[in-house]
C-alpha cells in the first residue's frame, strides 16, 4: 500500500478553488493577438463578458511578442506560415506557452491538404 501512496503524492495536488483562482490571478499570462483564420474571432470573444478571461488576468492581448508569454495559434498553419510562427515564438521571452485553438490549427480542419501542417 505504501508503494501506491508514494506514486500518487507526486502527481496530485489538493487545494481549494479559491487558492487556484488566486494563483491564476497572481500568475496571469499575457496572450498575444495572433489570429490566422476564423478561429481568431473565437479568441477575441474569450475576452468578452460572456467568457470573461479577465478573471484570470489575461484580458489585455499584447500586440508584440516581446510583451507576451502566451501565443494562441488560432487558425490554419500552412507550410509558408510555419517559419513566421516559429520566428514570433522565438521573439517571446521565457517562460512562454502556446495554445492551439480550434480544429484548423490542431489537425487542419476542413483545409487538411498537403500545404497544411
Amino acid at each position: 500500500m505504501s508503494w501506491l501512496q508514494n506514486k500518487f503524492e507526486k502527481n496530485f495536488m489538493i487545494s481549494t478553488v479559491d487558492y487556484v483562482f488566486n494563483w491564476a490571478r497572481k500568475s496571469a499570462v499575457w496572450p498575444m493577438t495572433f489570429g490566422l483564420a476564423c478561429c481568431a474571432i473565437e479568441m477575441i470573444a474569450s475576452s468578452t463578458a460572456r467568457f470573461d478571461i479577465a478573471r484570470f488576468g489575461s484580458e489585455v492581448f499584447r500586440p508584440s511578442p516581446r510583451q507576451a508569454d502566451l501565443m494562441i495559434v488560432s487558425g490554419t498553419v500552412t507550410l509558408k506560415m510555419a517559419p513566421v510562427v516559429k520566428r514570433i515564438y522565438d521573439q517571446m521571452p521565457d517562460p512562454k506557452w502556446v495554445i492551439s485553438m480550434g480544429a484548423c490549427s490542431s489537425v487542419g480542419g476542413p483545409f487538411n491538404t498537403y500545404a497544411v501542417l
